[in-house]
């Protein structure tokens, strides 16, 4: 923290506090970008962990779970870009930020699921430091529980059962709970 750091008024963009009062946007879509990112990578992973593997490559059951992995993907990421455009476009900042939070419920799931579902396909030995997926479940773990998917999808169920949702300050949209008094 610092205190008592001044900062002359040619390096403030907009006015003290405008990010918080004025701007719409959050950043739902920058988490749900990373979530896709490391679940994209997890998957890479595994696809060519199991395409340099006769015994995996040639197992139906291996090649359905990477084609629902890939689905997955393929929804997560068709999510994000209609998302974006609509940011893009300067739609409703409320309804965007319902699509983020729906966004980024969907690469939560991604994340946390594919590199667990590595490990049943690559075994034991996906627990090894060389390979990536042990690291990927702790990261994706800890940086998903930075929000709580839980609180999101409520507030996406109230807003489907005919109540509002907005982007911020605190009025029932993506921020379930006052973040000014949330703990580390």
């Amino acid at each position: 923290m610092f205190d008592d750091v001044f900062v002359p008024d040619s390096h403030l963009i907009g006015t003290p506090g405008c990010w918080v009062t004025n701007d719409p946007r959050t950043f739902s879509c920058a988490y749900a970008t990373n979530h896709l990112g490391t679940a994209q990578g997890a998957f890479d992973f595994i696809a060519g962990y199991v395409a340099a593997r006769d015994d995996l490559r040639e197992s139906e059951a291996v090649r359905v779970r990477l084609g629902r992995m890939d689905a997955q993907l393929f929804a997560t990421r068709s999510a994000l870009y209609a998302t974006a455009a609509r940011l893009d476009r300067g739609d409703d900042p409320d309804d965007v930020e319902a699509d983020a939070v729906r966004t980024m419920h969907l690469a939560k799931n991604a994340v946390l699921s594919i590199p667990y579902e590595g490990f049943d396909i690559v075994g034991a030995r996906a627990a090894h430091q060389r390979y990536p997926l042990g690291q990927m479940m702790r990261d994706a773990r800890t940086f998903t529980l930075h929000f709580r998917d839980d609180l999101y999808v409520q507030r996406l169920a109230v807003h489907a059962m005919g109540g509002g949702f907005s982007a911020k300050r605190g009025r029932g949209g993506s921020t379930p709970f006052d973040q000014a008094h949330a703990g580390a």
